[in-house]
This record gives structure tokens, C-alpha cells and sequence, in this order.
């Protein structure tokens, strides 16, 4: 049932998406190696010239350019595949759209969709 229902897509804007990512993935700055390591992980799905290129960044402290390009062509890609595969009506789903990530802004949102899916 749950592969059939409605869906929502929600979208924040890239550079939101990458300041907070960049927040909740503050430590990974702090341990270069560590995230290098998982970076290596990606090498069969992404190849080893895109990785060593994210590496590139990670050693010259361009942690937005990483999380953007990550964004771009790991995250997305594949969780798209995933929720087309996954849920029937994806396709058909209304999007909605914050202004930023702050509570206000989310706030907004919740209220615009309760609005639209109530009416």
C-alpha cells in the first residue's frame, strides 16, 4: 500500500541543501582521512576519476564544491532511481518548494501543504 500511496516532493534550494549538509556533516571536516576513506567507497559506482576529484576537494577545503558535486552526481541520481523504482505515483507527486531551511520557512511549507492536500 505504501508503494501505491500519494507522495510529495519537497525541494529546498541547492545552496540550502548544501549549508545544511555542511552542518550536519561538520565533523567530516575535521577528519580529512576518514572522509577520503569514504569517499573510496564510491570508487566502482562513480569511478575513479569522479572520486579522486571530490578527494581533490576535501584536501583543499572546498567542502561546498564536494557536497554540491556529491549532490549533483552521487545523491540525487540514485535516490531518484530509488523512488521512481519504488513508489508508483512518484511521477504524478506535486512539489513543494521552502524558500530556505529556517523553522519559518518549514512552518510556511507544512502550512501550504496541509492547505493543498486538505482542500
Amino acid at each position: 500500500a505504501m508503494r501505491d500511496s500519494h507522495c510529495l516532493q519537497l525541494v529546498l534550494p541547492e545552496e540550502e541543501r548544501v549549508a545544511l549538509l555542511q552542518e550536519d556533516y561538520a565533523f567530516l571536516h575535521q577528519d580529512m582521512d576518514f572522509l577520503c576513506s569514504r569517499l573510496d567507497i564510491l570508487k566502482e559506482i562513480r569511478g575513479k576519476v569522479a572520486v579522486q576529484g571530490w578527494k581533490d576537494h576535501v584536501l583543499a577545503g572546498r567542502f561546498d564544491a564536494l557536497v554540491r558535486e556529491l549532490l549533483r552526481q552521487h545523491y540525487d541520481p540514485g535516490y531518484e532511481q530509488s523512488i521512481t523504482r519504488n513508489f508508483n505515483r512518484y511521477v504524478h507527486a506535486p512539489v513543494y518548494e521552502a524558500r530556505d531551511r529556517s523553522i519559518p520557512a518549514m512552518t510556511e511549507l507544512a502550512r501550504d501543504i496541509i492547505a493543498r492536500t486538505s482542500a
